[in-house]
């Protein structure tokens, strides 16, 4: 962050300004404020500014290209604030817009971390780069590069640019002329033109693409192969009505000629679109109703649920199965931007996805991913949704015992009201319990204590309602488990127990993350809080998919709830573990009583909201047992909240 100051101050400054002034200013030694004058001068001509410096006067700065160097002060702020478990792949992305060699101090340079950090995320860089499809090079005196088929960076690039990842928006927006919104235009009446209906997701992938690859053609990424070109390209023109009208669409707007290869891609991306989204998925609605007509039949027979009594739910699902297998037969794929969060707040809407999409690739011999897999997520969510609205609905008469005045107990029932929009909301004085009887409620929401004398569910809340209260009094109407006469508190709790806590040291024989979830199941079983079958459940749901999430939080848990008790074990990594290409920091294995399955998702979102925050993880990294943690966790909840 020093660097982004010094640059600022010195491109704002009328008049050179001296060393031992900028020094004062930043709080550090003159020979500091000069290796940072270095650092600037060496990338001055590459991000579009000019370091001036007089001796015996002072520096300034000289701005020739606005965009660049706005976005190369926003490297340096990103830079400042990188999580070294990401620099590897910010590496692979700097590698991936240039097809020279890249020394490690330039990549240091670029990225405004030290050359020390760079040379330690190289081995992992490559071993990314090799997932991506690429291969690097290292030479001494030359630096490293990838190289890789056109088609593979262009796939990497549109997949970082389309998940707004910051460093590439900076680097392609930057280098662009601001002219998208009508290409953006263009490519929405295009394709309703031409009959294809896309999602948001895919339509943002779409232009993302267009982005980069006037990107690459502007910056010489455009051939082929970018990497072994081997001569000048024949003409391709375009296959379709489409793609013309884009590719002149483009250069009209940025007299920018799209290369051959960027031609022939563009043509086999929108060729497989509009295939894919030719109307042919609806022969398929018999089949697939017949199988899920049994599955769902049978899942509702054993785990209480309502999807066959939902005609709505079933009708969509349906419509979209058949769209699916359609376009997936095609080699077409929608984009999910939504799919991480929801994958990770519905575990058991996820799971029940899993095995529905297991059964139409075993069916119809398609590969379902994971984004799509997290759209059929989505119809399952929309339909606990409705059941949620429907539990509430169930709510006729609903007391409000108060300790306030007219005003309080008035706001109260207002408050009440969003929540039980048919319901009758009444507000009673703590005292008139007789009253609240004679009401005959089929819920109580008191603001102190009122006994076992009440024939209903009771739920304790606080004399002034915060949102965040009245949302957790929504979570446990939906989710909890209500019942006459008992008090409940406003706020599902995480059954977390301090004897189920661990750290794994560097020093453990433990090295893989199955292997540790798999130690942690095994562990609630052996000591009565799982059934036998826990276990096996725990290890089919990670050959399913990764429980590995956000900032190393990790939420393993069976297929189907088989727990004895419900109780969340903890793990804390101390190591470096990792689990694909991402790292291990906190373990959660779920294991919750059956009855108790509408647990899963306010457990989920609760910890959610602890992997959004970095710091936080790396404060409960820090603790040390299990009563702490869980103090230090519910305190974190209210002080952390968003």
């Amino acid at each position: 962050m020093r660097l982004v100051r010094l640059a600022e101050r010195l491109s704002k400054a009328t008049m050179p300004v001296d060393n031992l002034t900028l020094a004062a200013e930043l709080g550090v030694s003159v020979r500091t404020v000069q290796n940072d004058l270095k650092t600037l001068r060496s990338a001055s001509s590459e991000h579009g500014f000019l370091l001036l410096t007089k001796r015996g006067v002072g520096s300034t700065i000289r701005i020739s290209n606005p965009g660049a160097f706005d976005a190369y002060l926003q490297r340096l702020r990103m830079g400042s604030e990188i999580n070294p478990s990401e620099l590897p792949q910010l590496v692979l992305q700097v590698l991936a817009i240039q097809t020279d060699y890249v020394s490690a101090e330039s990549l240091a340079q670029t990225l405004g971390v030290g050359r020390t950090a760079i040379i330690a995320a190289l081995d992992k860089a490559e071993s990314l780069a090799k997932e991506e499809g690429f291969t690097m090079e290292r030479r001494p005196h030359l630096g490293v590069r990838i190289k890789g088929e056109f088609t593979t960076r262009v796939s990497f690039l549109t997949t970082r640019y389309a998940n707004n990842d910051c460093f590439m928006r900076n680097v392609v927006d930057s280098s662009l002329p601001d002219v998208f919104s009508h290409i953006a235009c263009e490519l929405r009446h295009n394709l309703a033109a031409a009959g294809i209906y896309v999602n948001y997701p895919e339509f943002n992938r779409l232009l993302s693409l267009l982005k980069v690859l006037v990107y690459m053609q502007v910056n010489g990424l455009g051939q082929r192969d970018s990497d072994d070109s081997c001569g000048p390209q024949e003409p391709v023109q375009a296959r379709t009505s489409l793609v013309f009208d884009l590719i002149s669409a483009i250069q009209e707007a940025t007299d920018v000629k799209l290369s051959s290869a960027a031609i022939t891609y563009l043509n086999e991306v929108l060729c497989r679109l509009t295939d894919g989204m030719q109307r042919g998925g609806y022969e398929l609605k018999g089949e697939i109703a017949h199988m899920m007509g049994d599955f769902l039949t049978e899942w509702d027979s054993s785990h209480g649920t309502t999807y066959m009594q939902d005609n709505a739910f079933r009708t969509m699902l349906l419509n979209h199965l058949a769209l699916l297998i359609s376009r997936l037969s095609r080699n077409v794929a929608y984009q999910c931007a939504f799919g991480e969060e929801l994958t990770i707040t519905n575990p058991s809407n996820v799971d029940l996805a899993l095995l529905i999409c297991q059964r139409l690739q075993e069916c119809f011999d398609v590969e379902v991913t994971d984004d799509e897999i997290s759209l059929v997520t989505a119809h399952l969510a929309a339909h606990n949704e409705r059941e949620r609205q429907n539990r509430l609905r169930d709510f006729a008469r609903v007391a409000v015992a108060c300790t306030t005045g007219a005003g309080g107990a008035y706001l109260a029932k207002l408050q009440f009201e969003q929540i039980f929009p048919v319901a009758d909301v009444r507000t009673f004085s703590y005292l008139d319990i007789e009253g609240i009887k004679s009401f005959s409620p089929d819920l109580v929401l008191s603001m102190i204590p009122l006994g076992s004398s009440i024939k209903a569910p009771v739920i304790k809340i606080s004399e002034v309602l915060s949102q965040e209260e009245i949302s957790n009094i929504n979570e446990v109407i939906s989710y909890g488990e209500l019942q006459d006469g008992k008090t409940s508190v406003s706020q599902t709790k995480i059954p977390f127990r301090a004897d189920f806590f661990r750290r794994l040291t560097p020093s453990s024989e433990i090295n893989h993350y199955t292997s540790v979830v798999s130690r942690m199941a095994k562990e609630l079983v052996d000591c009565g809080l799982a059934q036998s079958g826990f276990h096996d459940l725990v290890l089919e749901r990670e050959q399913y998919a990764s429980t590995v999430y956000l900032n190393g939080v990790c939420i393993p848990h069976p297929m189907e709830p088989v727990g004895n008790q419900d109780v969340v074990s903890v793990c804390v990594v101390e190591h470096g573990l990792t689990h694909g290409s991402k790292e291990v920091c906190l373990i959660f294995l779920v294991c919750l009583r059956k009855e108790h399955i509408n647990m899963y998702q306010p457990i989920a979102r609760r910890l959610y909201a602890l992997m959004r925050n970095r710091q936080l993880v790396n404060r409960l990294m820090s603790v040390v047992d299990g009563r702490e943690f869980i103090q230090v966790f519910e305190w974190a909840e209210v002080n952390y909240a968003d």
